[in-house]
């Protein structure tokens, strides 16, 4: 398919790198520390939502290519465990979190396990906010506008993106989160309008899909769907979620803030699957999956909405890799390196491993060529881990005596899990590595458990 932009379009893509580089770079300077890791814990419920939306976007590419290959069960996998997770987030823990102050997920770990769960908690959660996923989708992005080398793309993205949080922090990201949240959904509204327009509704989309894609398995086995949904709860150790209901200026911003920002995610996830079932009855089968909404985009939108459509597509993606940046940068900076030397401050740390989370992205992108890849892999090894240990810091009852245990096995077991996967049979007795680590994390927290003193 030809590439057609015109030089307006391309104008308005130009201009939206500058515009964002210039809100970034001219935010305020922090004032203290406290300010440039949670915006001195005064961020308000309308930049709070907007923040937590536009940052949960940045697979946007992903999402485009599992609806392709699978249709509606993208909606299954994608949006309703999430919708469940955060609501029981909103109502459990985000009023505690923002009381208790605790900065980070593993400053939590350490206060309840000690240190060695911490530096563990720490490593895990480095990689699990790794911005490597959108920086992929940023640099398929890149490449394909542009028709840039897919190195020099990877390259381009993470600086493009990472770039102005250096100077104000977490108050540049949500700055430039609020426009990029515009864009967004400007974006994908428009390409659902003209997709109406030129083709019809529902009636369309029936006639020219195949029906495994309107089935909430879309062709998969049971058992890979539900690893999906229950990669949903990554939402539990989302150090975005912590960050922000920490940032929040009171318990009940932290709380209806995320109860607000699901609603956004329903509306947002009602137009990307729309579009992505459109890209399924339009396009042919022989393109890309992973560009599919970019594809869509070229073939049925005028020049200047063309325009906007695309820079939507950046924001989605921009807005997840500087958040996710700047949070893997503070658990290497302030969690790892603080903790091990108490040189320098927090800042400085944070400032410096900047360049080293961008680097590690690198590194995990040139192993993977799919974002569906890299958030399945990631999701099914780390989770497990660490997702019983960090409920129970919330428990007034029950602690483990042998948390580095209940952290570490369980991510060894689900690694030597895709090991030793027979890449004829899959792998052992059928079993998907998450569950098999789950399980023992369950078992292992069961074992090692015991009451808490008061």
């Amino acid at each position: 398919m030809e590439l057609n932009l015109s030089i307006i379009d391309k104008f308005l893509i130009y201009g939206y790198f500058i515009l964002i580089l210039i809100i970034g770079l001219l935010s305020p300077a922090k004032k203290n520390q406290d300010d440039y890791i949670v915006i001195g814990r005064k961020l308000s419920i309308v930049p709070f939502s907007i923040s937590l939306v536009a940052t949960w976007y940045g697979g946007i590419l992903g999402i485009g290519e599992f609806t392709f290959k699978y249709g509606i069960s993208n909606w299954f996998v994608f949006g309703f465990p999430y919708y469940i997770f955060a609501i029981l987030f909103a109502l459990f823990f985000a009023n505690k979190i923002n009381q208790e102050k605790i900065i980070t997920i593993p400053d939590r770990l350490r206060k309840n396990f000690g240190n060695t769960a911490g530096f563990l908690s720490a490593i895990i959660i480095s990689i699990i906010s790794s911005p490597a996923p959108y920086i992929l989708s940023c640099a398929l992005l890149i490449n394909f506008i542009f028709n840039i080398s897919i190195f020099l793309s990877i390259i381009l993205s993470t600086i493009l993106s990472m770039i102005y949080m250096y100077k104000s922090g977490f108050r540049s990201i949500i700055r430039t989160d609020i426009i990029q949240f515009v864009f967004m959904f400007a974006g994908f509204f428009l390409l659902v309008l003209f997709c109406l327009k030129d083709y019809g509704g529902i009636n369309y989309l029936y006639e020219n899909i195949p029906k495994p894609h309107f089935d909430l398995l879309g062709g998969n086995n049971i058992q890979y769907i539900l690893v999906w949904f229950f990669i949903g709860l990554w939402t539990f150790i989302d150090p975005n979620f912590y960050q922000r209901c920490i940032a929040a200026k009171n318990d009940k911003t932290a709380k209806y803030g995320i109860l607000i920002s699901v609603l956004f995610w329903m509306i947002f996830d009602f137009l990307t699957l729309i579009s992505g079932l459109y890209c399924v009855a339009i396009l042919s089968d022989n393109i890309n999956e992973v560009l599919a909404f970019p594809y869509l985009g070229i073939k049925i939108l005028p020049p200047f909405i063309k325009g906007v459509f695309f820079i939507g597509l950046f924001s989605t993606i921009m807005s997840t890799i500087d958040s996710m940046g700047f949070l893997s940068s503070v658990t290497i900076g302030r969690d790892f390196f603080w903790r091990i030397t108490k040189k320098y401050n927090e800042e400085i740390w944070t400032k410096l491993s900047l360049p080293i989370t961008g680097s590690i992205s690198i590194v995990i992108v040139y192993f993977f060529s799919s974002v569906i890849e890299i958030w399945y892999f990631i999701g099914s090894i780390m989770i497990p881990g660490l997702i019983i240990p960090f409920i129970i810091t919330f428990s007034k009852k029950i602690t483990i005596k042998k948390p580095t245990y209940i952290i570490i096995i369980p991510i060894m077991i689900s690694i030597l899990w895709n090991v030793f996967k027979d890449p004829n049979k899959g792998y052992i007795f059928g079993i998907e590595p998450f569950f098999i680590g789950l399980i023992s994390s369950l078992l292992l927290t069961i074992i090692f458990q015991k009451k808490k003193t008061i």
